[in-house]
């Protein structure tokens, strides 16, 4: 494990320098700031989201769906790539954010238990028997 993650750090440094041999330093470093500006801001995002939704859910008894941490973890992890400085990584945390972009997501204003978002009343026939009924 200690030997693929230093390997993987020595393959961003040596994209990196040949990166910078070949589009300049100047623009090698405004991408790796504007990438890891936009990794805090998806963690920023991704904490603001993420925490109504878990606590709501744990208020309500349940353990949080999986589909609802897998999305919500994808975004944090894309987050987590994009800060680090070099592009494999980025290019990682692109993947997974195009993968967070396109998965299907819940209603808007769903509540948790609730399958559809309409507070449309429910008109409801029914009968008070104070006998059971015979059989």
């Amino acid at each position: 494990m200690a030997l693929s993650i230093l390997v993987l750090a020595a393959g961003e440094i040596v994209l990196l320098v040949k990166l910078g041999q070949l589009i300049g330093g100047g623009l090698v470093i405004g991408l790796t700031l504007l990438t890891g500006i936009l990794g805090y801001a998806l963690l920023r995002h991704a904490g603001m989201r993420a925490l109504p939704e878990l606590v709501s859910h744990l208020l309500a008894g349940r353990i949080p769906a999986g589909r609802l941490l897998r999305r919500e973890f994808a975004l944090v992890l894309a987050g987590l790539l994009l800060l680090i400085p070099g592009f494999l990584g980025d290019a990682v945390g692109f993947l997974l954010l195009l993968r967070y972009a396109s998965a299907p997501r819940p209603p808007r204003g769903a509540r948790p238990g609730r399958s559809s978002g309409s507070r449309e009343p429910i008109d409801v026939d029914f009968q008070i028997h104070d006998d059971p009924p015979e059989p």
